[in-house]
């Protein structure tokens, strides 16, 4: 399913937020809009119906470079959340946009260590990535601060990836990469996906795996490396269907279209 969100400005934008809430709380907010408030067809919210409170809600542009002021702005954000969220016994989302830009390191790292910590337990993250008016993909380290997010939402013809910019990023910043990403706060980010990301001499791949055991078929589906797959076809007892994402040579870099396609980083498209 892709979100459709049209419009410009001010409008357009608090329509993508009230979007992203939506899905983002959809399992513990069923029901919109606020109590008491008119409904579809002029009906009105019942009293045990919960919405989605404006309180519970951020949304925060992170500008180029992410520095002190940036990622004081961001965790302010999430701690005021935070506060809130336990005050009701809710979960509240902070929404990232997050675009282009040249950034140290160790400040992006910073950042999403801090996004990815359990001090933020009841605070939803979501990576917002738009299509910028030069079309051009978000690279470099601040894809780092949209794989520390809980959940990722991308224009469809947005593209991200190519951590290194067309090399390998250096494998003391892979490891503390992947210290983030084996969180597991994504579940659609694994670890063969970030190398992906990171280095383009892996060849990425999804496969399927389908196993037949006492008349019951099971089916389990994994992103992998090269490597990972070979000894995946030494052990496993049943087929294996492979689809490749990145070949050996090649950029790591999805679209939103096609990360969606592959079940792969985002929870949906939308476009603003």
């Amino acid at each position: 399913m892709e979100l459709q969100c049209y419009g410009s400005g001010v409008a357009g934008r608090l329509r993508l937020i009230l979007i992203l809430t939506v899905v983002t709380l959809w399992p513990i907010v069923p029901a919109l809009p606020a109590q008491g408030a008119d409904g579809p067809g002029g009906a009105r919210s019942g009293p045990g119906e919960q919405s989605v409170e404006a309180e519970l809600v951020k949304y925060v542009t992170v500008v180029s470079p992410i520095n002190e002021a940036v990622a004081a702005r961001v965790t302010n954000a999430a701690l005021e959340l935070q506060h809130r969220a336990e005050q009701r016994d809710r979960t509240a989302v902070l929404i990232l946009e997050i675009g282009r830009g040249t950034s140290k390191f160790g400040q992006v790292l910073d950042l999403a260590k801090e996004l990815a910590s359990a001090r933020f337990s009841r605070v939803r993250t979501v990576a917002w990535v738009p299509l910028p008016p030069d079309r051009k993909p978000v690279d470099g380290y601040h894809v780092l601060l949209v794989l520390a997010c809980k959940e990722v939402v991308m224009h469809p013809d947005a593209e991200m990836g190519d951590m290194g910019r067309g090399d390998a990023l250096p494998p003391e910043e892979q490891h503390a990469i992947l210290g983030i990403v084996q969180k597991r706060q994504n579940p659609k980010v694994s670890r063969a996906l970030a190398l992906g990301l990171m280095d383009p001499a892996q060849t990425v791949l999804k496969v399927k795996l389908e196993r037949k055991e006492d008349g019951t078929v099971t089916t389990d589906r994994r992103v992998v490396t090269l490597d990972e797959l070979k000894r995946l076809r030494d052990t496993f007892q049943g087929n294996i269907d492979v689809e490749t994402i990145w070949e050996t040579g090649e950029v790591g870099l999805l679209s939103g279209s096609r990360a969606r396609a592959l079940d792969v980083l985002i929870a949906q498209t939308a476009r603003s």
